[in-house]
């Protein structure tokens, strides 16, 4: 929602994208160029980028002639969609204020990472994002899509199998995103920007010349966008090659694999890691049939994974 504050002065915005501390924001007068009043916001946390596409800002200074203002706050958010950059050492958000994210992966060219598929799960699970799973590029399919939708769709995650060159699925997908935001999330190379163009056609493009513009002439591939059409709201983020999950601790990791839930209360000890323990509820119920035994692999990766990380930084 845009406001104006006309006591104040400040009218609310939504960011759309931006970097470097210069901000392309959607409010009542249209999109404005947008900078940081004194450089940087009054936030606690420490992060890569104090703004992300689908932040709402108050903002002041309001030059509607030259499409620019200044950004005094950022508004308290509703939930996130964050990762951990390893290279800056910081968490980093991709997009806020989302109704719900979707990994979009390839069957073929490349090949389907399932493990970059349940990093990405689990990070929607701990942070309270309604999550779920694209396959683009069913043209090129091996036959391995059945197989992939029974496992996330058997634990209750959507699955949408499409073809962003040949169209197929795409009605279902518009389907799903209609009326609300969506963050998508992949891999580079996995036809997220084809998805896009099929989806929303030449808004992208129309979108992508706005940005450009607004961070001065600097490409926009870099950076997410918020890009919205008549029925849907998209958050498009650039290709990332891993997701660092580092966020969520070894102690939260069993909680964020939601299949594991109905067992955790059913080990011999109350602190077990859920990893070749004895008496472990989860591994039984893995035995048994009743946790897929690639997910449960998955997690014993995972957590040997960020164990490592928990005892360098200790």
């Amino acid at each position: 929602m845009l406001v104006t504050d006309t006591e104040t002065g400040q009218t609310t915005g939504t960011v759309l994208t931006g970097r470097n501390n210069i901000f392309t924001v959607d409010t009542e007068f249209g999109s404005l160029l947008c900078r940081l009043k004194g450089k940087r916001l009054d936030i606690e946390e420490r992060s890569y980028s104090p703004l992300s596409p689908g932040d709402l800002v108050t903002l002041s200074e309001l030059d509607t002639g030259n499409s620019t203002a200044i950004i005094d706050d950022r508004l308290t958010r509703r939930n996130a969609f964050e990762r951990y950059n390893v290279k800056r050492n910081l968490p980093q958000t991709l997009a806020a204020n989302v109704d719900q994210a979707l990994c979009v992966s390839s069957l073929h060219h490349p090949r389907f990472r399932p493990r970059f598929v349940d990093r990405f799960l689990a990070l929607c699970e701990f942070q309270g994002v309604a999550g779920g799973v694209v396959l683009n590029k069913s043209d090129l399919d091996t036959g391995q899509a059945p197989d992939i939708v029974s496992l996330y769709g058997g634990i209750g995650y959507p699955v949408s199998v499409v073809s962003a060159t040949e169209g197929s699925g795409l009605e279902a997908l518009k389907v799903a995103i209609e009326g609300v935001r969506t963050v998508l999330v992949g891999q580079s190379g996995v036809g997220k920007s084809a998805l896009l163009n099929a989806i929303v056609g030449t808004e992208v493009q129309r979108t992508g010349e706005i940005s450009a513009r607004y961070l001065r002439g600097r490409h926009t591939t870099n950076a997410g966008r918020l890009l919205k059409t008549a029925s849907a709201e998209i958050i498009d983020t650039p290709g990332i090659r891993d997701l660092d999950v580092r966020l969520i601790s070894t102690g939260e990791l069993a909680w964020c694999y939601r299949e594991f839930r109905p067992f955790m209360g059913t080990c011999k000890h109350g602190d077990c890691s859920h990893v070749e323990e004895p008496g472990c509820g989860i591994e039984r119920a893995c035995k048994d049939g009743e946790i897929p035994p690639a997910r449960y692999e998955s997690y014993c990766r995972l957590h040997a994974e960020l164990q490592h990380v928990e005892t360098e930084q200790s």
